[in-house]
């Protein structure tokens, strides 16, 4: 996380009817933003649950909180909640999804963006070996939290393995997703989104995706088992005599015993 300077972000801040944070990050940041927490006036609106805990940590407890932690849900919140004329300031990552300020836009309010803070890719351990071990052992799925983190995905990796299956947070990242799959020409690949943007909404899926991934190699075996004799391949070269048994009696042209 790269904290970024913003001229004139505390008399933004103390001049809002409304502060929105959009992730648990941005709790710590509208504090650095604030600088003296009595100047403000407006009402604070959370994107979940673990944006509002992170708040009220910071001495700031939030008005309202979506009940979707997402971007669409969010947006849903301040679309019911503005009214025209109302100054909205989005204290934010750089790279957060536009979908709550275009809400507050069609609600006739004024938003403006404090981009506090961006995130800043860094190496993983080991990662030139990675594509060696996704070819020994291949991966099945890949979850991306945001439209960001599949961003950087894609600039560090190029796409996705053959065979993974893209899971995403939520439609933004969704979106995004199919976005950069194009790009590697494969539009027409699914990406699983979950139901939920939660732990157990993410469990639900990749159990889903276990149980396909089960079901498909059961009717792989089944129809390996089930070929027929002009479908099995055929052996090569000459075939290998069968020993016989030297107790077996052997049989003369008439088929008497010798």
């Amino acid at each position: 996380l790269e904290e970024r300077p913003l001229q004139g972000a505390a008399d933004l801040l103390a001049r809002a009817d409304w502060i929105v944070c959009t992730s648990p990050r941005g709790a710590a940041q509208i504090k650095r933003c604030a600088s003296d927490l009595r100047r403000l006036r407006g009402r604070l609106a959370a994107i979940g649950e673990g944006t509002a805990r992170a708040l009220a940590l910071e001495g700031l407890p939030p008005d309202v909180t979506a009940e979707e932690p997402t971007s669409e849900g969010l947006a849903r919140l301040l679309r019911s909640l503005i009214r025209p004329g109302e100054r909205v300031a989005f204290v934010r990552n750089e790279r957060a999804s536009s979908l709550p300020e275009e809400a507050v836009r069609q609600a006739g309010g004024v938003p403006f963006e404090l981009a506090a803070y961006r995130m800043i890719p860094n190496p993983l351990p080991g990662e030139e070996l990675y594509r060696e071990l996704w070819r020994q052992a291949p991966l099945h799925a890949v979850v991306f939290g945001s439209a960001a983190l599949a961003e950087a995905w894609w600039d560090r990796f190029g796409g996705l393995p053959p065979g993974a299956v893209p899971v995403a947070w939520g439609e933004t990242c969704a979106r995004r997703i199919r976005e950069l799959l194009e790009t590697q020409r494969e539009g027409g690949r699914d990406v699983a989104v979950l139901e939920s943007p939660d732990l157990p909404g993410l469990e639900r899926v990749l159990r889903r995706l276990n149980a396909l991934l089960s079901d498909l190699r059961l009717e792989q075996a089944a129809a390996d088992v089930g070929k027929s004799d002009e479908e099995t391949p055929k052996r090569k070269g000459p075939r290998r005599k069968t020993e016989r048994n030297d107790t077996a009696p052997r049989r003369t042209r008439k088929g008497n015993p010798s």
